[in-house]
């Protein structure tokens, strides 16, 4: 090669150079970390006892984007959204676990994963101090898999804020703070790798996908930016080995931040209702109903005296916005409609035939129960199932609590029970009515009729031990 060419060579690179942001000197990190570090702690968990289920398959999420060879995990080894086949417990085995949270006020609140509190009979806090607190449940919100916790404190504990997560661009320096493997304080870095994932954990699936390396231990920890803010809660990773392999996933922090004032109110999140069911809008549906681009979602059914019943919606239309917030796509507008209140009137713009109208509609409260929101107690059983109402006959399970009864039965999200005890349950308050009955008459087990597809088979689930 010519010296000419290596001049030329050159030259471009020291163009390219100049040509990037300044960041050539990365700052370091420890000033923010020794800021925020004292404020995440180390959570220790003793569940209660479960049957076992020796026999029972792991399976994916249905819904999960990636194939059946690769593993969604949570940071114990279990599949996302929640296991239908975790490993099994003895009866008379007990088993302790860890992960990670942090303080969110001077009083002693504090913020950690849904899935790692579970059903936890005693839970212990470690701070950074070496002191160890009890810690109780104020409440937990599975569908976010978000869980407020309190342990009473004589003096202010330290703690951190939340940054704005919609703020939060590809790209930008995060770390993480935790527990992996029982290190605690462990500080990892790296960058947001992408927004708004869809990872088949639920219907309001929004992450953050980060690269800091995230295992085993930090569930429930905080992810910072670089001024000390929590961005995201960590609370899943994607592992062929159960390992960190640079995709890690946080619930991001706004909303965080609304789940945590539902659950501070009253210990549970009410989420808006609109009653219809919704499909994504691809480019030739757009085409062919006349949008310009692939946004928003069609009504694809409305139920019967569901609020968007009441307010005259019909399938074949298309949501495109409510309040003149734009909906993306189905998803959007399953979160939009979620992050409103109960009894709150929201404008729905709709898009039929050419032409856009606008709908007000005042949301309801979602018809379901929730049969595994605190430890079992004299008025009801602790199954792991949180349910909702169907289109026909049964009720549809939405939720299932990681190490529960249901769990270790590898029922899953979307099945339908359509029998109790052999008798058939109009809906979800049905349903619940009927396992209650089972469980104030001391019955042992129960048997649920239940429907995936097309497939029925049955289901014995404990209600309590001898």
């Amino acid at each position: 090669m010519s010296r000419n060419v290596l001049l030329s060579v050159a030259a471009a690179g020291v163009a390219f150079a100049a040509a990037l942001p300044a960041m050539a000197a990365v700052p370091s990190l420890a000033p923010v970390v020794e800021v925020v570090q004292s404020a995440v702690v180390a959570i220790e968990v003793e569940p209660v006892a479960l049957p076992v289920a020796r026999d029972e398959p792991k399976t994916l999420p249905r819904k999960s984007p990636f194939d059946s060879d690769s593993f969604f995990k949570r940071e114990f080894g279990q599949h996302l959204p929640w296991p239908p086949g975790v490993p099994a417990i003895p009866d008379d085995q007990l088993r302790k676990h860890g992960g990670s949270g942090f303080f969110i006020d001077a009083d002693g609140h504090l913020v950690t994963n849904a899935h790692l509190i579970g059903q936890g009979r005693d839970i212990r806090i470690h701070t950074t101090d070496g002191d160890v607190l009890e810690a109780t449940v104020i409440g937990q919100d599975r569908q976010s898999d978000i869980a407020l916790l309190k342990v009473d404190v004589e003096h202010a504990v330290p703690y951190v804020t939340f940054a704005d997560s919609d703020a939060v661009r590809v790209g930008d320096w995060v770390f993480a703070i935790g527990s992996p493997y029982g290190f605690r304080g462990t500080v990892t870095t790296g960058i947001v790798s992408a927004r708004g994932r869809d990872i088949g954990a639920g219907q309001y699936d929004d992450f953050l996908q980060i690269d800091a390396p995230i295992n085993r231990g930090n569930s429930g920890g905080p992810t910072f930016d670089l001024t000390g803010h929590v961005v995201g809660v960590n609370t899943a990773i994607y592992s062929p080995s159960g390992g960190s392999v640079g995709i890690g996933f946080a619930v991001p922090s706004n909303t965080v931040r609304l789940i945590v004032a539902d659950l501070m109110d009253d210990g549970k999140v009410d989420r808006g209702w609109l009653g219809v069911q919704i499909q994504p809008v691809d480019k030739d549906l757009a085409a062919a109903l006349g949008l310009d681009e692939s946004r928003g979602a069609v009504v694809t059914d409305v139920s019967e005296g569901s609020p968007a019943a009441a307010a005259g919606l019909r399938p074949g239309g298309v949501v495109i916005a409510v309040d003149d917030t734009p909906v993306r796509g189905a998803r959007d507008l399953a979160r939009q409609i979620a992050r409103t209140a109960p009894g709150e009137e929201v404008a729905l713009t709709i898009w039929r035939d050419g032409s856009e109208d606008t709908v007000s509609v005042r949301l309801g409260r979602r018809p379901g129960a929730d049969l595994a929101a605190h430890p079992a107690t004299p008025e009801g059983p602790d199954l792991g199932l949180q349910l909702g109402q169907d289109d026909g006959d049964g009720a549809v399970i939405e939720q299932v609590q990681p190490r529960s009864p249901a769990a270790a039965k590898s029922l899953l999200p979307g099945d339908r029970i359509l029998k109790v005890d052999g008798i058939p349950v109009a809906d979800a308050n049905d349903a619940t009515s009927r396992l209650t009955e089972a469980w104030k008459s001391e019955q042992r087990f129960v048997v649920l009729e239940v429907a995936r597809g097309f497939e029925i088979r049955f289901v014995a689930l404990r209600l309590r031990h001898a």
